[in-house]
C-alpha cells in the first residue's frame, strides 16, 4: 500500500522563521537604540564630573524619570483598567438587536488581537502621560523648595510665593488627572459599547448594572476635578490677561473680574461638586435623570453665570464709568508690574530741554564729555580683523563688546574682542580631519581700543594688540580653548606639541603648544574612545593615532551653551562678553530668573522686545521667546576660555526664584561675597535686562490709573536710524548704548546703559519722532571684592513735557544727512574708488541743559580688504549740526567756538607701542602729479591722496567761481593724480592684508586616518 508523498515542511518553516525576525529585529533595534542614548548619558556624566556640577545633572535626571515613571504609570493604568473592566463586565448574553448584530463581526475580528490592543494603547497613553509629565521638572522643583515672597496680594491676601511656586504644579496636576480620566472615560465608552454593555438603541435599558457603575464614578471624578478647576480658575484670574481692561498685557482682576467673574467661578465650582455626587448617586442604583438634569444646569450656568452675567456687568456698569471702577485694580497692576521688573525704585525728573546756544555751555558737563564712545562696535569689527586678524583662522565677533579698563588717567570706556579660531578661514585642502580637531584648536589673546579715540588714520587706537600679545593689560594666558565661534570638538593634551599656538618667524612660520589646562574630558581609554566616536559620529575618533591615552576632548564649548547646561533653569542673556581678570581671559555672561506667575504684573514676550538691530548679527540674540511677567537679573556667570571652567555668582540674593532653585541645586551657585575686586570691576548692567525693563518702562513711566487708562503718554523705543532698511519690514529699535555720562542729579559720571524714547505707535517708523524720554541706568558694579556699589542698577527717567517738540533719534539723522556741509563732506569722503560712507551709532547725551546728539561717520574702501576708518564727527545740539574730524572740534564749532569741555580725541598717536603700523609691498608707482609717498605706508599713503583730492576738488570749485579756467585745469590735474595715488595706495593695502593658514597636516605627510 502506497501512501502519497507528504509535502515538505519549509515554507511552514519559512513562515516560522519570519515571524521570528520580527522579535529579533525589534530586539536589535532597541538593543542600537539604548546604545545611543546610554552613550549620551555616559558622556554627559563625565562632562558634568568635570566641570563640577555633577549634581545638576543627577538631580534633574531623576526628576524628569520620576515625573515620567509617575506620568507614565497614572494615564497607562488609567487606560489599561478601563479598557480590562469595560471587558471583563461585558454582558454574558446581549439583547438581540440589528445594533448588536451589526457589532459581532467587529468582536470576532477584535477578538486574537483584544490584548495586543490592549497593551498598545495602555503603552502610548503611557508614552504621553510620561513625556507630559517630565517636562513640568522645573515647576514641581520649584514647588518643592518654594520661598515665600514676603508680600500679599491686594485680592486674596496670599502671599505672592503661592502664585509663582504652587499654583502652577498644582493647576498642571489638576489637568492631568483631568486628562486621565478623559482618556479612561473614552476607553470605558468605546469598549461597553462594543460589548453590549451600552446601547443607543433598542428595547431595554441602555446600560448594565457594570457599565453604568463603572462610566457614573469616571463622570463624577471628571466633575469633581472640574469642580477643583473652577476654584483654582478664581487664583488663575490674579495673572492672567485682563480682557475687559482694553490695553494689551495687563494682568490681573479687573472690576469685572472681582465683581462678576469670581463668584461666578466659585458658584460654577459647587455645582460640579453637586453634579458629581448626583453621578455617584447614579453609581449605587438611581436614575440617570437626575445626573443628566444636573450636567444640563452645570452647562446653563457655565453659560449664563460664567458668561452672560460678566458681559452684562462690563457693557451696562462698567463701560460707562470705566475711568472711576477700573481705577483701583489698574493701579494694583501698575504697582506690581514695576515690582516684577526691579523698576519701583526709578527716579523720574521732569526735564525741560534748552535748545539754545551759547559759548562755554559744556563747561558743567566736562567729565561727561570724554565719556562719549566714538568707537561704533558694530562698525569697527571689521577694522579689527583686517588690522588685528594676522592669519585667515583667526576672527572677532560682530558686533565687539564695550567694557571699561582702568588706564593712565582713569577708567577708559573699551571696545574689546578675543581673537578666536575660525576654521571657516582654513582652504579646503587644509580642512583635513587631524586640522580641524587637533591642529587648529585655540585663538590667541585680545585686543581692545580706546572707545574714545582713534590713530591718525582712523583706525582704532588699541591699548592691548598683536601677536603675542602686548599693551596694558599685563601679562595673562592668552589661548582661547572656549569662545562664542568654538562650535566643534578638539582633541588637545597628549604631550607632543601639534596644535598651532601663534604665527611667528620661525622657519615653520608658527609657534606650536600643547594643552595643559583642566578643562576636557579624558578621551585616552579604548572605551571612551568608542563612546565618543559614537556620540560625534566619528570613526578618526577611535582610529586616530593623534587620539593617545594622555588626550582629552573638549565639546560643547561656547559659553552660552556651557552654562545652559550646567543652569537649564536660567534664562540666559544674548551677549557674553570676554574681560581680562587676574591673569585670565572670562566670559561673562547674565543670566534670568523670571516667571510667568507673579500676581497682577503684565506680560512682556521677550523674544519680541529684546530684538532690535543689533540681534541680526550672528554674535548678539534675542531672549528666547517665552512669556514671562517676572524677571530678575538674579546670577552672574563667567566661563574661563582656557580651562572652560563654569562658574555662577548669585548677584540678587533676596530674589525668591533664585533662593527656590539654589534649594535644588545647593551647591550650584556661589554667594556674591565669591565675586573677587578685579572680576567686579568688569561685571555691567546687562542689554536684556534693560531692554524688557525700557519696554514696560515706556508704559509704566505712567503711574496714575486713570491717565493709564487713557494711554495718551504711552512710548515706544526708536527705530535705529542708522541700520539698513530690509524692503517690506519695519526698522529694527534703536539698542541701548553703554557709555559713561553724568545725569542730572548724579554727582559725578557713571559708566551707564542708555535708550530714548519717542510717542508710541503701531508702526515704529511711522510715529512721531519727537524725543519723549531718556533713561539711562547705572551699570557700574564697583570694584569692592563681593560688594556691588551704592548705585549700581538704578534707572533714572527723564521726562519731557509733553508740549515740548525735541527731535528724536530718526529727525536728528535725517537732518544730518540733508545737512549742506555734512553732505559735502560726505562727498569728499566718497572720492577714490567710489568709498562707502557708514554713519556709527547716534548716541545721545543730557548735556548742557539739552540733549546733545553725537555720531561718527567713516569711510571705507570698496576694495575686498578695506575696513571702516572713523574719518568725521558729527554733534547736533537743538537745530545746530556740526562736523569736524574730531568730536572735540565739532563741538567747539556747535557752541560758538568753545564747548567749554574738552572730548580729548584729537587722534593723537599711542604712546604705548602697541599700534604697529601694517607691514606691506611697496604699493604701485603712480603718476607723475601724485602726492609724494608717506613713510612707505600704504594707509598713510591712501589718506595723503584723499586729503590731496579734496584739496584739489575745493580748489576747483574756487576756480569755477572765479572763472580760472586755467587754474580749474591744474586743479583737476591734481585731482586726477591724487586719484591714481589714493587706488595705487588701496591696492598695496589690499595685498598686505591677505594671509593664508599654514597646513602642518601636510608638512607632516597628512592625515593618519581617513
Amino acid at each position: 500500500m502506497s501512501f502519497p508523498p507528504r509535502r515538505p515542511a519549509r515554507p511552514v518553516l519559512r513562515r516560522r522563521r519570519r515571524g521570528a525576525a520580527l522579535p529579533t529585529v525589534l530586539v536589535l533595534a532597541g538593543l542600537v537604540v539604548a546604545v545611543v542614548i546610554a552613550s549620551r548619558v555616559v558622556t554627559d556624566v563625565w562632562w558634568f564630573s568635570q566641570l563640577g556640577f555633577l549634581p545638576t545633572f543627577t538631580t534633574k535626571l531623576w526628576v524628569q524619570l520620576a515625573l515620567f515613571a509617575v506620568g507614565a504609570l497614572l494615564l497607562g493604568a488609567a487606560v489599561a483598567a478601563s479598557l480590562t473592566i469595560g471587558y471583563r463586565t461585558r454582558p454574558v448574553y446581549a439583547p438581540i438587536s440589528t445594533e448588536q448584530a451589526g457589532l459581532d463581526r467587529y468582536r470576532e475580528s477584535l477578538e486574537p488581537l483584544r490584548r495586543l490592543v490592549v497593551v498598545v494603547l495602555s503603552v502610548a497613553a503611557a508614552l504621553f502621560g510620561g513625556s507630559v509629565a517630565m517636562s513640568r521638572w522645573e515647576s514641581l522643583l520649584l514647588w518643592w523648595n518654594r520661598t515665600p515672597f514676603g508680600e500679599e496680594d491686594p485680592q486674596f491676601g496670599l502671599d505672592q510665593g503661592f502664585y509663582v511656586f504652587t499654583l502652577p504644579w498644582l493647576s498642571f496636576v489638576v489637568s492631568f488627572l483631568s486628562a486621565a480620566v478623559v482618556l479612561a472615560g473614552l476607553a470605558a465608552l468605546a469598549t461597553h459599547y462594543l460589548y453590549g454593555g451600552l446601547r443607543l438603541s433598542g428595547a431595554g435599558p441602555r446600560t448594565t448594572r457594570e457599565a453604568r457603575i463603572h462610566l457614573a464614578v469616571l463622570a463624577a471624578l471628571f466633575l469633581l476635578l472640574r469642580g477643583v478647576g473652577y476654584w483654582m480658575d478664581r487664583y488663575e484670574v490674579m495673572v492672567a490677561e485682563s480682557d475687559s481692561i482694553n490695553i494689551a498685557d495687563v494682568v490681573g482682576p479687573s472690576y469685572t473680574d472681582v465683581h462678576a467673574v469670581l463668584p461666578a467661578k466659585a458658584i460654577l465650582a459647587i455645582v460640579a461638586v453637586v453634579v458629581a455626587l448626583l453621578f455617584v448617586a447614579a453609581a449605587a442604583g438611581a436614575s440617570w435623570r437626575l445626573p443628566a438634569i444636573g450636567t444640563g444646569l452645570l452647562v446653563v450656568s457655565a453659560v449664563a453665570v460664567g458668561g452672560i452675567y460678566p458681559w452684562a456687568v462690563q457693557r451696562f456698569q462698567v463701560n460707562p464709568n470705566r475711568q472711576a471702577l477700573e481705577a483701583e485694580y489698574v493701579g494694583h497692576n501698575i504697582e506690581a508690574t514695576r515690582d516684577a521688573y526691579d523698576l519701583a525704585d526709578t527716579e523720574v525728573t521732569d526735564y525741560q530741554p534748552d535748545t539754545t546756544v551759547t559759548a562755554g555751555q559744556l563747561q558743567r558737563d566736562a567729565e561727561t564729555i570724554p565719556g562719549i564712545r566714538l568707537l561704533d562696535p558694530n562698525v569697527v569689527s571689521a577694522a579689527f580683523r583686517q588690522t588685528q586678524g594676522q592669519r585667515n583662522y583667526y576672527a572677532f565677533p560682530d558686533p565687539l563688546d564695550v567694557d571699561r579698563y582702568p588706564l593712565a588717567g582713569g577708567t577708559q570706556d573699551t571696545v574689546i574682542a578675543a581673537r578666536e579660531l575660525n576654521l571657516e578661514g582654513l582652504s579646503d585642502s587644509q580642512r583635513t580631519w587631524v586640522n580641524l580637531h587637533t591642529v587648529y584648536t585655540h585663538g590667541y589673546g585680545v585686543v581692545a581700543a580706546r572707545g574714545n579715540e582713534r590713530a591718525p588714520d582712523g583706525r582704532p587706537s588699541y591699548f592691548e594688540s598683536n601677536i603675542p600679545s602686548t599693551g596694558q593689560l599685563g601679562e595673562y594666558e592668552p589661548r582661547i580653548y572656549f569662545g562664542e565661534q568654538t562650535d566643534t570638538y578638539s582633541i588637545v593634551g597628549g604631550g607632543d606639541a601639534v596644535e598651532i599656538d601663534y604665527p611667528d618667524n620661525s622657519p615653520e612660520g608658527y609657534a606650536r603648544t600643547t594643552y595643559t589646562g583642566e578643562g576636557g574630558v579624558p578621551v585616552g581609554g579604548l572605551l571612551r574612545k568608542a563612546v565618543y566616536a559614537l556620540k560625534f559620529a566619528d570613526q578618526n575618533i577611535l582610529l586616530s593615532d593623534q587620539v593617545n591615552a594622555d588626550s582629552k576632548i573638549l565639546y560643547d564649548r561656547t559659553p552660552r551653551e556651557r552654562v545652559e547646561k550646567v543652569a537649564p533653569w536660567l534664562t540666559l542673556d544674548g551677549d557674553a562678553y570676554p574681560a581680562v581678570v587676574d591673569g585670565r581671559v572670562l566670559w561673562i555672561l547674565d543670566a534670568y530668573t523670571t516667571s510667568a506667575s507673579y500676581p497682577y504684573s503684565s506680560t512682556t514676550r521677550l523674544g519680541e522686545v529684546t530684538v532690535d538691530s543689533l540681534t541680526q548679527t550672528q554674535s548678539v540674540q534675542a531672549l528666547q521667546d517665552r512669556t514671562v511677567n517676572y524677571v530678575r537679573n538674579s546670577v552672574k556667570a563667567t566661563v574661563d576660555a582656557y580651562s572652560g571652567e563654569v562658574t555662577l555668582y548669585a548677584w540678587d540674593e533676596s530674589d525668591p526664584v533664585l533662593q527656590a532653585w539654589m534649594k535644588a541645586f545647593p551647591d550650584a551657585v556661589e554667594p556674591i561675597s565669591e565675586i573677587g575686586g578685579e572680576l567686579m570691576g568688569h561685571l555691567r548692567y546687562p542689554q536684556d535686562m534693560f531692554k524688557v525693563q525700557r519696554e514696560v518702562l515706556a508704559r509704566y513711566h505712567v503711574t496714575d490709573p486713570r491717565s493709564f487708562l487713557t494711554g495718551q503718554d504711552f512710548w515706544q523705543v526708536p527705530a535705529d536710524p542708522t541700520s539698513e532698511v530690509v524692503q517690506g519690514q519695519q526698522r529694527p529699535a534703536q539698542p541701548p548704548y553703554y557709555l559713561t555720562l553724568e545725569m542730572p542729579g548724579q554727582e559725578e559720571p557713571a559708566f551707564s546703559l542708555t535708550t530714548t524714547y519717542v510717542p508710541a505707535s503701531n508702526d515704529r517708523g511711522a510715529s512721531s519722532q519727537i524725543i519723549t524720554g531718556f533713561a539711562a541706568v547705572d551699570s557700574d558694579a564697583g570694584t569692592t571684592p563681593g560688594e556691588k556699589s551704592d548705585g549700581y542698577g538704578t534707572i533714572r527717567l527723564l521726562e519731557l513735557p509733553q508740549s515740548s517738540v525735541i527731535a528724536g533719534p530718526v529727525q536728528v539723522q535725517n537732518d544730518i544727512q540733508s545737512n549742506a556741509a555734512v553732505a559735502e563732506q560726505v562727498r569728499l569722503l566718497s572720492l577714490g574708488q567710489g568709498s562707502e560712507v557708514i554713519y556709527g551709532n547716534l548716541l545721545t547725551l543730557p548735556v548742557g541743559g539739552g540733549l546733545l546728539y553725537v555720531e561718527p561717520i567713516y569711510a571705507r574702501s570698496t576694495g575686498e580688504n578695506s575696513f571702516p576708518q572713523l574719518r568725521k564727527v558729527v554733534a547736533v545740539f537743538g537745530d545746530r549740526v556740526a562736523i569736524a574730524d574730531t568730536l572735540d572740534t565739532a563741538l567747539d564749532d556747535l557752541f560758538g567756538g568753545d564747548s567749554g569741555a574738552a572730548a580729548g580725541d584729537e587722534g593723537a598717536p599711542p604712546t604705548d607701542g602697541t599700534t604697529a603700523p601694517t607691514e606691506s609691498p611697496a604699493p604701485a608707482t603712480p603718476s607723475p602729479d601724485a602726492p609724494a609717498p608717506v613713510d612707505g605706508d600704504p594707509q598713510a599713503q591712501l589718506q595723503a591722496a584723499l586729503t590731496q583730492a579734496r584739496e584739489a576738488i575745493e580748489a576747483s570749485a574756487a576756480a569755477l567761481a572765479q572763472q580760472d579756467f586755467a587754474a580749474y585745469g591744474e586743479a583737476q590735474e591734481r585731482l586726477r593724480a591724487a586719484v591714481e595715488a589714493a587706488t595705487a595706495a588701496q591696492e598695496a593695502l589690499g595685498r598686505s592684508a591677505s594671509g593664508a593658514a599654514p597646513d602642518p597636516a601636510a608638512a607632516s605627510g597628512g592625515e593618519t586616518t581617513s
